[in-house]
């Protein structure tokens, strides 16, 4: 399973561009409130590497590999380095979809 790009750019234009996201929140974090809104019936939890899915009718788990570009969208840099700091408000919907664009622009 992907996700695709111009759908998470879609979905973030709807959220508030200063409201922030909790990263470190596997359930919770920008990625993670996205597939929720896609699959609201499951469980959603994302890491760096991979995202997963758990329903308990009927008892499914899956986990699928996350592309490295979906974890800079979420953090806001890479690597995180004491060199490289994070720019302020890197945590809102807003700075999300800027990343989201920019990958657009570079995988295009």
């Amino acid at each position: 399973m992907n996700i695709d790009l111009k759908e998470l750019a879609a979905w973030l234009e709807t959220k508030p561009a200063g409201e922030k996201y909790d990263y470190t929140n596997p359930h919770s974090c920008v990625l993670a409130q996205f597939l929720k809104s896609k699959f609201p019936e499951a469980r959603v939890t994302v890491s760096p590497d991979d995202f997963g899915f758990k329903t308990l009718r009927p008892y499914r788990r899956e986990s699928f590999p996350l592309d490295p570009h979906f974890d800079y969208i979420a953090r806001g840099c890479l690597p995180i380095t004491p060199e490289r700091e994070r720019p302020p408000n890197w945590n809102t919907f807003g700075a999300a979809l800027a990343r989201v664009k920019e990958t657009l622009n570079v995988l295009v």
